[in-house]
């Protein structure tokens, strides 16, 4: 008799279960299983973010954000990873200031 197949809902349960137990390796395991059963999934995603090194968050936020644009968590997420990113003491950046700042020749 064959075990049945795994879902990705169950999959995301173990990642969830494995997250809150502390368990990042299998967290991000299970949660690249339930990734990859149901890519329009959000929530793998935003796991594999919480666990993920900042510039890897950003990639993972993304995806979320693709699946799902109004998403407040991934933005929340976007917001969290870019501060990591951010040495402590550095100002943030205003992109508009700096489009309309004169150069130097």
């Amino acid at each position: 008799m064959t075990p049945p197949a795994l879902t990705a809902q169950q999959a995301l349960h173990n990642a969830r279960h494995s997250h809150a137990e502390g368990d990042k390796r299998l967290a991000r395991e299970w949660a690249a299983k339930a990734a990859a059963l149901d890519p329009a999934l959000e929530e793998p995603w935003l796991i594999l973010a919480s666990i993920a090194s900042p510039r890897a968050s950003l990639s993972y936020l993304e995806h979320a954000l693709q699946i799902n644009p109004s998403s407040t968590r991934a933005r929340q997420g976007l917001a969290w990873a870019q501060r990591r990113l951010t040495p402590p003491g550095t100002p943030p950046v205003d992109a508009s200031a700096a489009e309309t700042a004169p150069r130097r020749a």
